[in-house]
């Protein structure tokens, strides 16, 4: 091995039970280095519309409320003089899964309005221009509303 007065020494230990792994080198200046990084990331919900003719037009309806969904992702990053050049995406597991909004659009037509029924004010005692006399005009019309 060379050794570069362009680069860094390094010393890597990892002890795994009784036995130590030591590495000793020059870590170049151009060197490259990756690691495995993992990184929690939200699933966006989305929102599908669907036409429902049991609800009045202009009337909508949330039929299932959406909800987030969230995952962890695992990359593979290298890093060239301590700034990242690349990532490699190596895994991806679903922690919580997404669930998406469903919104009912009404396309049933309005019902017609009911009309207004037509009332009159008139004074008692008085006489209507064909002659009837209003308690009789009063009279007369409860009896055909009645039948």
């Amino acid at each position: 091995m060379s050794n570069s007065n362009s680069g860094s020494a390094f010393k890597y230990v990892a002890g795994i039970g009784v036995i130590t792994l030591v590495i000793f080198g020059v870590a170049s200046a151009n060197s490259a280095t990756t690691k495995t990084i993992e990184e929690n990331e939200v699933i966006k919900y989305t929102t599908s519309t669907i036409n429902d003719n049991t609800i009045y037009e202009g009337e909508t309806v949330i039929q299932q409320k959406g909800e987030n969904g969230s995952k962890v992702v695992t990359y593979l990053v290298t890093y060239k003089n301590n700034k990242e050049v690349s990532r490699k995406k190596q895994s991806e597991k679903i922690i919580k899964p997404v669930k998406n909004e469903v919104v009912a659009k009404g396309t049933k037509k309005q019902p017609e309005p009911e009309p207004e029924p037509e009332v009159y004010s008139v004074r008692v005692g008085a006489i209507c221009r064909d002659g009837w006399k209003v308690p009789l005009l009063v009279e007369e019309l409860v009896r055909i509303m009645v039948g």
